[in-house]
């Protein structure tokens, strides 16, 4: 039985204070070793009231029971979350909600469901983040506080280089691999290794400064305020000015998507070879795609690591974005004319049928109707003009020259924004002659529907045209307000135009080459196995170590039916059980 005890705050030990920068995991890591448990149970009962619960390196629950059995003395559940773990990353870019289930979820016994809530299963980006060290950081922790930690801005996802030190992080063979997987760790340099895309030298290559720019900001997202949440269209807007002044997007909105491709690859080339980054893009149509999808399905848990990329490829930097995201505005504001000024037209007012009827059987003018019913003379002017019964007008700006004018240009469609100003009267104005006119509201919306027509069918058939070889949905992603006025108000002609097209079935995101992945797969198990072998004299290479030095590997190994290389590779490795597609014991 797993004994209970409380968490001591002795003085003279280093747990009466928060090192700087550390993360919970890793305080928690050090009591182990000070306390001379021999079971990482015994520490994770003490520490967090059940003997796995609370172990977690990245997202750990049961924080109240942590400050509980700490008495408080080490800052309350909403501090420790905010400046102790990661979870400050994945908020910004969500809801208030979300973040207010996240830190529910880590106060409480289990953070559930919490991965996928976040995005993080469904991101293609790593879900279990690895443990990242600085081996600079390692020599001046030793020296000033006599022992290695974990700092917490070196485990935020795109941090591979160290912040204050320029120096590539190493990462841990341990935990995020399944290894010692309840367990308590402190970085060492036996169990940390190096991404294999970072080994070896990079004095010279473009990947480094890509790498601090990522870094630089990531920190910088996961140091936002408490609380803070970008604002959905103001972020739009602020990405669609950037793509506007890089000439990859025009006025209305509409991307060159024929340049915006190759521009995007430029800016994240070399960054895919990062075990993280996997996910990226590795040709112009997925990049479209992903930009995409960021610029039109706001609000869908997209993994901050997708903006941040896109923020350093638009704005160079974290800094000239946020100056730019804090001037701009939303774009989506409604517009100050119309919905302010826009007049009822009264339909379901409980007086229209009596007025109307009082006006047919009594010959009631409208303006005593109005006073009778205590409404405006314009309403009821609309209740006639709906049951087809012009009203005698006695105008006083409106001649009949002025008059002519505003009806000929609200015939032919025009906005009545653009009305108002050519002949030089409000808005309000215009409305009420829409709504009292017999017959003109009618053959405004059947101009303004043949000019929507119009407008939208040429739109998608030059964007179909011209793009052949993308996919429906990515061409959806471009030109959504077409494509949707096309489906619900023209779907025979949207069908007839698109029959010649085969539908893509992977909705514009990335199709998994899974040859590539095997070759990629099969020669990093062989460059492992050798790299193993020139350190070790042992004749048989355990998975177990083969997995750490091989990242990704252990994910894939329910997999290999689908990786007949990497099955081959571990085949000649005397790995007979594997490549027989049964599971390992690991």
């Amino acid at each position: 039985m797993v004994k209970t005890e409380r968490l001591t705050l002795d003085a003279e030990l280093p747990l009466g204070r928060w090192l700087p920068d550390e993360t919970l995991f890793s305080l928690a890591s050090r009591y182990h070793r000070v306390s001379g448990n021999r079971l990482a149970a015994t520490t994770c009962q003490a520490l967090f009231g059940h003997a796995r619960q609370g172990c977690a390196h990245d997202l750990p629950s049961r924080i109240d029971a942590f400050v509980e059995r700490s008495e408080g003395n080490l800052g309350s559940a909403v501090e420790i979350i905010r400046q102790r773990t990661v979870l400050p990353f994945f908020l910004p870019f969500r809801d208030s909600g979300i973040a207010l289930v996240a830190e529910t979820s880590l106060r409480g016994h289990s953070i559930g469901h919490l991965k996928f809530q976040l995005g993080l299963l469904t991101s293609r980006f790593r879900a279990h983040l690895p443990l990242k060290a600085c081996r600079i950081c390692m020599t001046e922790d030793h020296s000033r506080f006599r022992i290695t930690y974990w700092h917490r801005t070196h485990q935020y996802p795109g941090v591979w280089v160290c912040p204050a030190h320029g120096e590539p992080l190493l990462q841990s063979t341990i935990k995020s691999t399944g290894i010692e997987r309840f367990g308590w760790h402190l970085p060492s340099l036996a169990s940390l290794q190096p991404d294999p895309a970072l080994t070896g030298t990079l004095d010279g290559s473009e990947l480094l400064p890509k790498l601090g720019r990522l870094s630089a900001a990531s920190v910088a997202l996961g140091s936002l305020s408490s609380g803070f949440h970008f604002d959905a269209d103001r972020l739009a807007t602020t990405y669609r000015e950037a793509l506007a002044a890089k000439g990859l997007a025009g006025k209305s909105g509409r991307l060159n998507i024929k340049a915006l491709g190759p521009s995007y690859m430029d800016a994240v080339t070399g960054l895919e070879s990062l075990g993280e980054m996997s996910a990226l893009p590795r040709h112009a149509s997925a990049a479209v795609a992903q930009v995409s999808r960021l610029l039109y399905r706001r609000g869908t848990g997209t993994h901050p690591l997708r903006h941040l990329l896109l923020i350093l490829w638009l704005f160079g930097d974290w800094t000239a974005f946020w100056d730019r995201y804090q001037d701009s505005e939303s774009g989506f504001a409604p517009s100050s004319s119309a919905a302010s000024e826009e007049l009822t037209d009264g339909r379901a007012s409980p007086h229209r049928d009596v007025a109307l009827d009082l006006i047919r059987t009594s010959g009631c003018t409208a303006t005593k109707a109005a006073r009778t019913f205590g409404v405006d003379v314009s309403t009821v002017m609309a209740w006639l003009a709906g049951t087809g019964v012009a009203t005698a007008r006695r105008p006083k700006k409106l001649k009949a020259d002025t008059k002519s004018a505003l009806v000929k240009l609200i015939r032919e469609g025009a906005d009545k924004a653009t009305v108002a100003v050519a002949i030089g009267v409000s808005v309000t104005t215009v409305t009420r002659m829409l709504r009292t006119e017999v017959g003109l509201r009618s053959a405004w919306q059947s101009a303004r529907r043949k000019a929507s027509q119009v407008r939208c069918r040429c739109t998608w058939s030059l964007l179909v045209g011209s793009n052949p070889n993308t996919s429906l949905p990515v061409l959806r992603m471009v030109a959504p307000d077409a494509y949707a006025w096309l489906y619900r108000n023209d779907r025979a002609w949207l069908a007839e135009c698109n029959s010649d097209r085969q539908l893509s079935t992977t909705a514009g995101y990335q199709r998994i080459d899974w040859d590539a992945r095997d070759a990629v797969l099969a020669l990093a198990v062989r460059r492992g196995a050798l790299e193993i072998a020139e350190t070790s004299d042992r004749t048989h290479i355990p998975l177990m170590q083969l997995c750490r030095a091989v990242p990704g590997l252990k994910e894939k190994l329910g997999q290999l039916d689908r990786l007949p290389l990497t099955a081959q590779a571990l085949n000649t490795l005397a790995l007979r059980r594997i490549a027989r597609g049964k599971s390992p014991l690991l």
